[in-house]
C-alpha cells in the first residue's frame, strides 16, 4: 500500500467511493404538523424543517465527525491540494442507492466543488431503459467482476474475499487514473487491504480523516 504522500504543489489524486458522495449532507429534511389560525379557523397542515442527518449505522456523534472530515476534504480541493474524481461505476452505483435530499444546498459540505471523471481499465456498455433493476444491474456487475482476467486485476484480487471485488475495481480505476488515493468510508475494506498483509498498490486506500491527517503531515514536514 502506498505510504504518505508528500505535496510537491501538484493537486493529490483521489478516487472518491459512492459512499462518499452519498455522506455529504449534514441534515435532512423532515416535515411536522403545527396547528394554524386561519380567520376564524383552526387548520393543521405540515411544516418543513431541518434536522441533524445521522449516516447509516453510524451515531449522531460519528455522523458528525464524517461531515467534518468531509469538510476539510472539500476545502483541500478548494485550495487546490486535491483533485477530486468519480468514475462510472460510482456513477452507476450511486443510481441503485437513495440520494440525500439537499444536496447542494447550504447543508452540502461538498457544495461549490468540482471532480473529475475518472476513465475506466475496462469500458463496458450498459443500457438504462423501462425494464432496468437495480438487484438485476448488481447481480450481473459481479458476474462481469469475476470474470474479468486482466493481470492486474487478477493480481489484486488475489487472497481477497470475492464480497470486495467492486471495491478492488476501484483500487484498479485509480490506480489506471494514476491517482494516489481511493477515498470511502467502508472500514471493513480499509481493513482489508491493509491487515494482515497490505495490497500491494500505488493507491492507497483510506478513510476521510485519514485523507486529511496524511496530507496535513505531508504539509508540516521540511521540504
Amino acid at each position: 500500500m502506498a505510504g504518505n504522500v508528500r505535496h510537491s504543489g501538484k493537486p493529490v489524486g483521489v478516487l472518491a467511493d459512492t459512499n462518499i458522495w452519498l455522506s455529504t449532507v449534514t441534515h435532512e429534511c423532515v416535515y411536522s404538523p403545527q396547528t394554524l389560525h386561519w380567520g376564524n379557523s383552526i387548520i393543521t397542515v405540515d411544516v418543513a424543517t431541518h434536522r441533524p442527518r445521522r449516516l447509516r449505522n453510524k451515531t449522531q456523534e460519528e455522523s458528525n465527525k464524517v461531515y467534518a472530515d468531509l469538510k476539510q476534504v472539500a476545502d483541500l480541493v478548494k485550495s487546490r491540494n486535491v483533485t477530486l474524481y468519480e468514475s462510472d461505476e460510482v456513477l452507476l452505483e450511486g443510481l441503485n442507492l437513495r440520494h440525500p435530499t439537499l444536496r447542494g444546498t447550504e447543508f452540502d459540505v461538498f457544495r461549490g466543488i468540482t471532480h473529475e471523471r475518472a476513465r475506466a481499465p475496462m469500458p463496458r456498455t450498459f443500457i438504462i431503459d423501462s425494464t432496468y433493476s437495480p438487484k438485476e444491474a448488481r447481480d450481473n456487475w459481479h458476474k462481469i467482476l469475476s470474470k474479468i482476467d486482466h493481470p492486474r486485476f487478477l493480481e489484486l484480487k488475489k487472497k481477497m474475499s470475492v464480497k470486495h471485488l467492486a471495491d478492488l475495481y476501484h483500487v484498479w480505476e485509480a490506480e489506471h487514473n494514476k491517482l494516489q488515493f481511493f477515498m470511502t468510508l467502508d472500514v471493513k475494506f480499509v481493513h482489508a487491504v491493509s491487515y494482515p498483509h497490505p495490497l500491494k498498490s500505488s493507491v492507497k486506500v483510506c478513510t476521510p480523516s485519514e485523507l486529511v491527517r496524511l496530507l496535513c503531515a505531508s504539509e508540516a514536514r521540511p521540504r
